[in-house]
């Protein structure tokens, strides 16, 4: 029994490696500022769907004409999902407000934001196109940003921006996000100085409208499969950690685990539905997306049950020895109250990912929108 334990115990090698190999490459990584210029200001339509956002959408659109950018230049393209609240008469009344072209479709039921994205992308006159969401905001200079890279090259059809997570109460919740969000932009900007990287944030997003192509409406991360349909079709994809937008996160660990399942159950999916990509020639065929892969489906599973066999390997020599490896592996879950740590927050991810591997298979076209309160 004990060979067996020591066996199991050994797949935490490969959580080991993957991780290290990021490890080194975010610590010897330094991100290079765009120096492109914008010859011309394009003309975008600004997508994004919403549901039940009375209370944020006049902030999202005053937004919009605060930053860096013409609002003569931009066209709102919303979908109302199936609201319940006064969200559609808001929107007309802030496009009157701040003097911006817009228009609202709504949906009478809830069809998901896939199924809204490829609406929106279908019905856009402009060749540039931006999807965000109702709850964030842009800092000053993030369209411009997002457009030094994407009008660099005919090679590249997608652009995302970076998440700053705004943090109104400290709780476990925010202590293990705030470790996260600070390694994964690092990871996704690397990822794109060798090729591409398809882990977008969703709230920040500025595309081509022709290297663009319909997702599948129940399933799916909308900003992933956005991104690895674009891969598809032999564009790259680009992670621009200067063109930064703000997100309120959740405070509750419940609301957050809900989030975080969803998302991961969903990044899962379009991840798994792109397996034609792996091993493509190219950086990101051959040698990234391999590496997510062994992320997102091996390594979280390989981590519990190597991890659990270690310390019931240990338990087996000494069962003092095994006590403490237990207590030390749980206490990990939750010392992130008392001081963010990229430990905890670590086990917390792997977590998720194993719920959303529970998950992946079931079709999740709609979800529960956390509370929404104005960004100031």
């Amino acid at each position: 029994m004990k060979e067996i334990m020591l066996g199991l115990s050994s797949l935490l090698l490969i959580p080991g490696i993957v991780y290290s190999i990021y490890g080194i490459a975010v610590l010897g990584f330094r991100d290079k500022k765009g120096t492109n210029k914008i010859k011309a200001l394009p003309k975008i339509t600004v997508f994004f769907s919403v549901i039940n956002e009375e209370k944020v959408i006049d902030m999202k659109i005053r937004n919009l004409t605060e930053i860096d950018y013409p609002k003569e230049l931009l066209e709102l393209f919303i979908v109302d999902d199936g609201s319940t609240d006064k969200t559609k008469q808001a929107c007309l009344e802030a496009f009157l407000k701040y003097k911006i072209k817009g228009k609202v479709i709504r949906n009478e039921s809830r069809k998901g934001v896939n199924f809204n994205y490829n609406l929106a992308l279908k019905n856009a006159k402009t060749d540039i196109v931006l999807t965000t969401d109702a709850d964030v905001i842009f800092d000053k200079n993030a369209i411009k940003e997002g457009l030094k890279v994407l009008l660099s090259s005919e090679k590249i059809g997608a652009v995302c921006g970076e998440l700053k997570p705004v943090i109104t109460e400290k709780s476990i919740a925010t202590s293990t996000e705030a470790p996260y969000r600070n390694v994964y932009g690092r990871m996704c900007s690397w990822e794109s100085s060798l090729d591409s990287s398809y882990c977008f944030n969703g709230p920040l997003i500025i595309l081509k409208k022709n290297a663009f192509h319909p997702m599948n409406p129940s399933r799916g991360a909308s900003d992933a499969s956005c991104a690895l349909e674009i891969l598809k079709k032999g564009y790259m994809t680009k992670y621009v950690s200067s063109m930064k937008f703000s997100e309120l996160i959740a405070v509750k660990l419940k609301e957050q685990q809900r989030q975080k399942i969803r998302r991961a159950t969903r990044l899962l999916q379009c991840t798994w539905d792109a397996r034609q990509l792996l091993f493509k020639k190219g950086w990101f065929g051959s040698f990234i997306f391999p590496l997510r892969y062994l992320m997102f489906f091996v390594s979280p599973l390989a981590f519990f049950i190597g991890g659990l066999a270690f310390i019931g390997y240990g338990a087996m020599n000494n069962t003092i020895l095994g006590l403490i490896l237990f207590v030390l592996f749980l206490s990990l879950f939750f010392i992130g109250r008392i001081k963010a740590n990229f430990l905890s927050s670590f086990i917390w991810h792997q977590y998720y990912l194993v719920r959303g591997l529970l998950n992946m298979f079931k079709p999740n076209s709609v979800w529960k929108p956390i509370e929404r309160k104005e960004l100031k």
